[in-house]
């Protein structure tokens, strides 16, 4: 996990591709102490975080915006909540995060269903249990899966993702190499 304060180092032990993850790490920091990442954190201070949410600054800055509807507090607080309920080690399953068609492409779609509209966060895996979060858009402003739209918001997760970094994503074969505990791609417990 990356831990949530910028100055602190990347403690756990690298797994495979070594390399990769030390510049990817690297990156990170960089990032993190100019405040072009944001970590998610834990809404429950007294819990671990095993995991690690990033947002990008503009994400990040869209998210924390005030909003004085009712209705829409009450929606962006249940993404905070699901996102929170991600660094916390939750139980991960394709309801709540799943790994977009062409797999090849690495982009995954962070998924806060409820309260209508639904609210689909798009990001990268950096490493195991390290997700960065570019852009984001509410699914009724998308239409079907293949839409023109939908690709829209998978090549802005490229080109911020190519922006903020010269390392590519994880690049992973099944879904425990990007979320390595508590999860299972099947919706069912």
């Amino acid at each position: 996990m990356i831990p949530t304060d910028a100055s602190s180092s990347l403690s756990p032990p690298l797994h495979h591709g070594r390399f990769t993850y030390m510049l990817i790490r690297d990156e990170i920091k960089k990032h993190l102490e100019a405040g072009r990442l944001v970590p998610v954190k834990s809404r429950a201070f007294w819990t671990s975080e095993p995991r690690c949410f990033l947002l990008e600054k503009e994400l990040d800055t869209e998210l924390r915006l005030e909003r004085t509807e009712p209705k829409d507090i009450n929606r962006w607080a249940k993404l905070e909540a699901d996102m929170s309920h991600f660094v916390e080690g939750g139980y991960i399953n394709w309801n709540l995060m799943k790994w977009l068609d062409p797999q090849k492409q690495e982009v995954w779609e962070f998924k806060s269903v409820r309260p209508k509209p639904s609210i689909r966060v798009f990001g990268r895996f950096a490493e195991p249990d390290v997700f960065v979060g570019t852009n984001y858009q509410l699914r009724n402003k998308m239409k079907g899966k293949w839409s023109q739209e939908f690709w829209n918001e998978i090549g802005e997760c490229e080109k911020i993702w190519a922006d903020l970094f010269k390392s590519d994503p994880l690049r992973g074969k099944i879904y425990s190499d990007y979320i390595t505990k508590n999860a299972d791609k099947r919706v069912g417990v």
